[in-house]
Protein backbone atom coordinates (compact mmCIF):
# COMPACT_ATOMS: atom_id res chain seq x y z
CA UNK A 1 0.00 0.00 0.00
CA UNK A 2 1.60 3.15 -0.77
CA UNK A 3 1.74 6.54 1.13
CA UNK A 4 -1.74 7.77 -1.30
CA UNK A 5 -4.16 4.49 -0.56
CA UNK A 6 -2.54 4.77 3.17
CA UNK A 7 -3.64 8.39 3.79
CA UNK A 8 -7.17 7.74 1.97
CA UNK A 9 -7.34 4.18 4.50
CA UNK A 10 -6.75 6.65 7.38
CA UNK A 11 -9.41 9.52 6.34
CA UNK A 12 -12.04 6.73 5.34
CA UNK A 13 -11.19 5.27 9.52
CA UNK A 14 -11.86 8.53 10.72
CA UNK A 15 -14.63 9.46 8.35
CA UNK A 16 -16.34 6.39 9.83
CA UNK A 17 -15.30 6.73 13.71
CA UNK A 18 -17.04 10.15 13.39
CA UNK A 19 -20.28 9.15 12.37
CA UNK A 20 -23.01 8.24 15.03
CA UNK A 21 -23.56 4.71 15.98
CA UNK A 22 -26.37 3.70 17.79
CA UNK A 23 -26.16 1.04 20.62
CA UNK A 24 -28.61 -1.70 21.39
CA UNK A 25 -30.38 -0.90 24.52
CA UNK A 26 -32.93 -2.54 26.55
CA UNK A 27 -34.75 0.32 27.96
CA UNK A 28 -37.96 1.00 25.37
CA UNK A 29 -37.68 4.43 26.63
CA UNK A 30 -34.14 5.59 26.07
CA UNK A 31 -31.68 4.94 23.17
CA UNK A 32 -27.98 5.81 23.35
CA UNK A 33 -25.46 7.15 20.64
CA UNK A 34 -21.60 6.60 20.47
CA UNK A 35 -20.40 9.81 18.80
CA UNK A 36 -17.36 10.92 18.90
CA UNK A 37 -15.87 8.24 20.70
CA UNK A 38 -18.57 9.36 23.54
CA UNK A 39 -22.05 7.71 24.12
CA UNK A 40 -24.62 9.86 24.48
CA UNK A 41 -28.43 9.05 25.64
CA UNK A 42 -31.55 10.48 24.66
CA UNK A 43 -34.74 10.51 26.31
CA UNK A 44 -37.67 9.23 24.78
CA UNK A 45 -41.52 10.32 24.76
CA UNK A 46 -43.18 7.25 24.42
CA UNK A 47 -46.41 7.25 27.00
CA UNK A 48 -47.62 4.14 28.44
CA UNK A 49 -51.11 3.81 28.28
CA UNK A 50 -53.52 1.94 30.14
CA UNK A 51 -57.23 1.17 29.10
CA UNK A 52 -59.94 0.51 31.86
CA UNK A 53 -63.70 0.24 31.57
CA UNK A 54 -64.90 2.34 34.81
CA UNK A 55 -64.65 5.87 36.61
CA UNK A 56 -63.46 3.72 39.48
CA UNK A 57 -60.61 2.83 38.16
CA UNK A 58 -59.28 6.25 37.11
CA UNK A 59 -59.88 7.57 40.62
CA UNK A 60 -58.23 4.40 41.75
CA UNK A 61 -55.09 4.90 39.61
CA UNK A 62 -55.25 8.78 40.39
CA UNK A 63 -54.66 7.69 44.52
CA UNK A 64 -52.47 4.87 44.84
CA UNK A 65 -50.57 5.39 41.63
CA UNK A 66 -50.29 8.98 40.69
CA UNK A 67 -48.93 10.21 44.39
CA UNK A 68 -49.97 13.97 43.63
CA UNK A 69 -48.43 13.73 40.40
CA UNK A 70 -51.60 13.40 37.87
CA UNK A 71 -53.78 15.10 35.86
CA UNK A 72 -57.05 14.34 35.07
CA UNK A 73 -58.55 15.65 31.11
CA UNK A 74 -61.93 14.45 30.24
CA UNK A 75 -64.75 15.28 27.75
CA UNK A 76 -67.35 13.86 25.15
CA UNK A 77 -64.89 11.03 24.14
CA UNK A 78 -62.81 9.79 26.52
CA UNK A 79 -61.24 10.53 30.29
CA UNK A 80 -57.57 11.06 30.53
CA UNK A 81 -55.54 10.40 33.73
CA UNK A 82 -51.86 11.87 33.17
CA UNK A 83 -49.22 10.68 35.69
CA UNK A 84 -45.19 12.12 35.64
CA UNK A 85 -43.95 10.65 38.68
CA UNK A 86 -40.27 12.16 37.49
CA UNK A 87 -40.44 14.81 35.86
CA UNK A 88 -39.24 13.32 33.00
CA UNK A 89 -41.85 13.68 29.47
CA UNK A 90 -40.24 9.90 28.93
CA UNK A 91 -42.10 8.44 32.15
CA UNK A 92 -45.57 9.73 31.10
CA UNK A 93 -48.34 7.50 32.15
CA UNK A 94 -51.77 7.08 30.86
CA UNK A 95 -54.73 5.90 31.75
CA UNK A 96 -57.99 6.25 29.39
CA UNK A 97 -61.35 6.03 29.54
CA UNK A 98 -63.19 5.62 27.00
CA UNK A 99 -66.57 7.32 26.95
CA UNK A 100 -69.10 5.29 24.08
CA UNK A 101 -73.03 7.34 24.01
CA UNK A 102 -75.62 4.91 24.69
CA UNK A 103 -77.35 3.21 22.21
CA UNK A 104 -80.97 5.51 22.33
CA UNK A 105 -78.18 8.88 23.16
CA UNK A 106 -76.53 8.02 19.67
CA UNK A 107 -80.13 7.42 17.86
CA UNK A 108 -81.11 10.98 18.98
CA UNK A 109 -77.88 12.31 17.71
CA UNK A 110 -78.06 11.04 14.41
CA UNK A 111 -81.75 12.12 14.16
CA UNK A 112 -81.12 15.36 15.28
CA UNK A 113 -77.51 15.68 12.46
CA UNK A 114 -79.90 15.16 9.43
CA UNK A 115 -82.69 14.67 7.87
CA UNK A 116 -85.22 13.80 10.37
CA UNK A 117 -85.80 9.54 9.73
CA UNK A 118 -89.74 8.55 9.47
CA UNK A 119 -91.69 5.58 10.99
CA UNK A 120 -94.80 3.56 9.42
CA UNK A 121 -97.43 2.65 12.30
CA UNK A 122 -95.99 -0.62 12.98
CA UNK A 123 -92.40 0.40 12.47
CA UNK A 124 -92.83 2.80 15.01
CA UNK A 125 -94.40 0.86 17.63
CA UNK A 126 -91.55 -1.44 17.83
CA UNK A 127 -88.87 0.96 17.71
CA UNK A 128 -90.75 2.33 21.24
CA UNK A 129 -90.48 -1.24 22.23
CA UNK A 130 -86.60 -2.11 21.32
CA UNK A 131 -84.31 0.23 20.67
CA UNK A 132 -86.09 3.20 22.38
CA UNK A 133 -87.48 1.13 25.22
CA UNK A 134 -87.96 2.91 28.72
CA UNK A 135 -86.82 5.91 26.95
CA UNK A 136 -90.21 7.57 26.25
CA UNK A 137 -93.40 7.80 28.99
CA UNK A 138 -95.67 4.70 28.64
CA UNK A 139 -98.51 6.80 27.85
CA UNK A 140 -96.93 7.10 24.60
CA UNK A 141 -96.79 4.22 23.14
CA UNK A 142 -100.56 3.72 24.41
CA UNK A 143 -101.47 5.98 22.08
CA UNK A 144 -99.85 5.30 19.37
CA UNK A 145 -101.30 1.61 19.66
CA UNK A 146 -104.58 3.10 19.63
CA UNK A 147 -104.30 5.23 16.99
CA UNK A 148 -106.41 3.61 14.11
CA UNK A 149 -106.30 5.09 10.26
CA UNK A 150 -109.63 5.15 8.58
CA UNK A 151 -110.66 6.26 5.03
CA UNK A 152 -113.63 7.86 3.84
CA UNK A 153 -114.50 8.89 0.29
CA UNK A 154 -116.84 10.57 -1.66
CA UNK A 155 -117.76 9.52 -5.59
CA UNK A 156 -118.75 12.38 -7.97
CA UNK A 157 -119.97 11.64 -11.16
CA UNK A 158 -119.30 14.20 -14.54
CA UNK A 159 -120.29 14.28 -17.97
CA UNK A 160 -117.94 15.35 -20.77
CA UNK A 161 -118.17 14.62 -24.67
CA UNK A 162 -121.53 12.25 -23.84
CA UNK A 163 -119.80 10.07 -21.49
CA UNK A 164 -120.13 9.34 -17.72
CA UNK A 165 -117.37 9.36 -15.59
CA UNK A 166 -116.97 9.15 -12.41
CA UNK A 167 -114.02 9.70 -9.97
CA UNK A 168 -113.47 8.96 -6.20
CA UNK A 169 -111.81 11.51 -3.45
CA UNK A 170 -110.83 10.26 0.08
CA UNK A 171 -109.94 11.77 3.38
CA UNK A 172 -107.91 10.06 6.30
CA UNK A 173 -108.71 10.20 9.43
CA UNK A 174 -107.45 9.44 12.82
CA UNK A 175 -109.16 7.86 15.34
CA UNK A 176 -107.97 8.92 19.00
CA UNK A 177 -105.72 11.41 17.28
CA UNK A 178 -106.09 14.12 20.38
CA UNK A 179 -104.51 10.98 22.32
CA UNK A 180 -100.76 11.52 20.55
CA UNK A 181 -98.62 14.33 22.03
CA UNK A 182 -96.89 16.60 19.85
CA UNK A 183 -93.87 17.01 21.99
CA UNK A 184 -92.10 14.26 24.08
CA UNK A 185 -89.47 14.09 26.92
CA UNK A 186 -86.60 11.12 26.41
CA UNK A 187 -85.17 10.36 29.41
CA UNK A 188 -82.12 8.37 28.87
CA UNK A 189 -78.22 7.60 29.84
CA UNK A 190 -75.47 9.68 27.96
CA UNK A 191 -73.06 7.35 28.28
CA UNK A 192 -72.84 3.45 28.40
CA UNK A 193 -70.17 3.29 31.54
CA UNK A 194 -71.30 0.83 34.67
CA UNK A 195 -70.79 3.29 37.17
CA UNK A 196 -71.42 6.86 35.74
CA UNK A 197 -75.08 8.05 36.61
CA UNK A 198 -75.16 9.83 32.85
CA UNK A 199 -79.37 9.81 33.40
CA UNK A 200 -80.38 13.24 31.26
CA UNK A 201 -83.84 14.37 29.46
CA UNK A 202 -84.11 15.56 25.72
CA UNK A 203 -86.94 17.23 24.44
CA UNK A 204 -88.44 15.77 21.00
CA UNK A 205 -91.04 16.97 18.55
CA UNK A 206 -93.23 14.00 17.54
CA UNK A 207 -95.23 14.89 14.36
CA UNK A 208 -97.38 12.02 11.98
CA UNK A 209 -97.22 12.67 8.01
CA UNK A 210 -101.34 11.47 7.84
CA UNK A 211 -100.65 11.66 4.38
CA UNK A 212 -97.49 9.38 4.36
CA UNK A 213 -98.82 7.02 7.58
CA UNK A 214 -95.52 8.22 8.96
CA UNK A 215 -94.17 9.14 12.72
CA UNK A 216 -91.63 11.63 12.19
CA UNK A 217 -89.02 12.23 15.74
CA UNK A 218 -87.46 15.25 15.87
CA UNK A 219 -84.84 16.09 19.19
CA UNK A 220 -84.43 19.53 19.36
CA UNK A 221 -80.58 20.36 18.95
CA UNK A 222 -80.09 22.26 22.12
CA UNK A 223 -81.65 19.85 24.26
CA UNK A 224 -79.22 17.32 23.21
CA UNK A 225 -76.05 19.60 23.64
CA UNK A 226 -77.40 20.51 27.23
CA UNK A 227 -78.03 16.42 27.70
CA UNK A 228 -74.56 16.01 27.15
CA UNK A 229 -72.96 19.17 29.23
CA UNK A 230 -74.92 17.66 32.57
CA UNK A 231 -73.79 14.62 32.00
CA UNK A 232 -69.82 15.90 31.35
CA UNK A 233 -70.43 18.16 34.99
CA UNK A 234 -71.78 15.18 36.94
CA UNK A 235 -68.37 13.09 35.45
CA UNK A 236 -66.34 16.31 36.72
CA UNK A 237 -68.12 15.94 39.93
CA UNK A 238 -67.14 12.25 40.05
CA UNK A 239 -63.69 13.04 39.12
CA UNK A 240 -63.14 15.31 41.94
CA UNK A 241 -62.56 11.90 44.25
CA UNK A 242 -59.13 11.91 42.39
CA UNK A 243 -58.05 14.60 44.45
CA UNK A 244 -55.95 15.90 41.62
CA UNK A 245 -56.13 18.79 39.19
CA UNK A 246 -59.09 18.33 37.12
CA UNK A 247 -59.92 19.70 33.40
CA UNK A 248 -62.51 19.75 30.80
CA UNK A 249 -60.64 18.84 27.48
CA UNK A 250 -58.00 16.80 26.22
CA UNK A 251 -54.10 16.16 27.11
CA UNK A 252 -52.58 17.74 24.07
Amino acid sequence: MDIKDALQHLASQAEQAAKPQRIDTQDPRVERWAIGGEVHEFALHNPRLHAVERVASIIMAANQYASGTGTIYHNDRAVVLVVNDSGDQADLDQVELLLVHSGPFMLLRQLGCGDPRAWGHRDFIRLLQNEMAGVFPPTLLDAVRQLRVTAQGAKESEVSAGRERGTSEFRRELAQADQLPTEVLATLPVYEVADLASVQQVQCSLELDLDRLQFVLRPLELSLVAARDAAQDQLHSDLEAAGCPLYYGSPE
